[in-house]
């Protein structure tokens, strides 16, 4: 999956951080769909809470991530890749092996 870190960073500027959050949830989806597992990708954005829970099921092992809303706003104005990093870092310490590529690589390039 090819993100232009250009593009990337103009989306983290102007959208708000439910519609950014959206884009990068999309973009671990797609990932994770071109490496070959079985997706299932469920999170929720409620109004009344500050918490976003995100559970991934891959493969049939489940993937459960607490993220909060201001961790999300936080990150995004940090760097363009800065929410990604948080999510992925969350997928490997729970025993998913992270895979190389172009869009990987803008992940963990970022601080």
């Amino acid at each position: 999956m090819n993100n232009s870190g250009w593009l990337r960073g103009m989306m983290a500027k102007k959208m708000t951080a439910e519609a950014f959050c959206e884009c990068v949830m999309e973009s671990v989806y797609k990932e994770i769909r071109a490496w070959g597992w079985n997706v299932i990708l469920l999170y929720d954005w409620q109004e009344a809470s500050e918490h976003v829970p995100v559970t991934l099921i891959l493969d049939g092992k489940m993937v459960r991530i607490d993220l909060t809303k201001t961790e999300v706003e936080s990150q995004q104005k940090k760097s363009p890749y800065s929410v990604d990093k948080m999510i992925w870092t969350a997928i490997h310490e729970q025993g998913i092996k992270l895979n190389n590529s172009v869009y990987m690589r803008y992940v963990w390039m970022q601080p």
